[in-house]
């Protein structure tokens, strides 16, 4: 049983330090292969990252993100304005 869960140990620290790639090697990955779905999701993923961290809205508003030239940005929004 010890065994196990040292080895369990194990396997979650290497996992965790698997190379995690920079938005710039994927974004040469993807010129390279046309594919850029990795780009996408690596965009998505600091997109809801920003959006957790970005302070709170006040009531009857909602934080909404959007990828502009300069970067990322969060704002707050009417919800009847998002949902239409």
């Amino acid at each position: 049983m010890k065994f196990l869960l040292l080895f369990a140990l194990v396997l979650a620290i290497l996992s965790g330090c698997a190379r995690w790639q920079t938005l710039e090697e994927l974004e040469d990955e993807a010129i390279n292969t046309g594919d850029w779905v990795a780009v996408e999701a690596r965009e998505e993923i600091v997109k809801k990252d920003l959006e957790s961290r970005a302070p709170g809205c006040l009531d009857g508003l909602n934080k909404y993100c959007v990828e502009e030239q300069t970067g990322i940005e969060c704002y707050c929004i009417a919800e009847t304005i998002i949902r239409e």
